[in-house]
């Protein structure tokens, strides 16, 4: 998987995924800063994401349906960002549909200045 989220990062600097020229997103070490994005499981999509320098950002995830849950009624995926020392690493988030070697419906990239 780790093998995968790096090609991803290559794909997005090479032009291969079609994607935004990464925004700047800052953060402080040690103080987390969270990023919800809408999801929908129920669908087959989901996010994947890959983090370019580990060393200097920590990304977590997790999903939380809406309330009340119903089926196919989605929800979001919360990104937990931690600097983990000072530095810049780019974090690249892709929207994909089920399947593999699907096209992502949506590609973010972020460069991610720790601080």
């Amino acid at each position: 998987m780790k093998q995968f989220l790096l090609l991803l990062c290559g794909m997005v600097l090479s032009g291969a995924v079609q994607a935004q020229k990464p925004a700047p997103l800052a953060i402080e070490v040690g103080r987390p800063r969270e990023i919800v994005l809408a999801a929908n499981p129920s669908t087959g999509y989901h996010w994947q994401y890959a983090v370019g320098d580990s060393s200097v950002l920590q990304v977590k995830s997790r999903y939380v349906a809406s309330a009340p849950a119903r089926i196919g009624s989605g929800g979001e995926e919360r990104f937990t960002l931690t600097g983990l020392k000072k530095g810049t690493s780019l974090w690249v988030l892709s929207y994909v549909p089920p399947g593999r070697n699907q096209k992502a419906s949506r590609v973010m990239s972020y460069i991610v200045h720790v601080k």
